[in-house]
């Protein structure tokens, strides 16, 4: 099972939302990691799974911040 389809990339799209920097900070993190070099989980982190579970679902993309 790949990363983009085990529903990883939409619960760490959802920690930027977190009040918690520390939560937020390690999430980008972990999200930039995921999608450097990976096109299918880029497009988990910008577009989602088709279900509005990716960062740009929770308003963050490229754009938005």
């Amino acid at each position: 099972m790949s990363i983009a389809s085990s529903g990883a990339i939409a619960t760490l799209c959802a920690l930027l939302g977190s009040p918690s920097d520390r939560a937020q900070k390690n999430a980008a993190s972990a999200l930039s990691t995921l999608a450097n070099g990976n096109v299918e989980n880029m497009q988990q982190v910008y577009e989602g799974d088709g279900y509005g579970h990716g960062c740009h679902g929770y308003g963050y993309g490229y754009g938005y911040s």
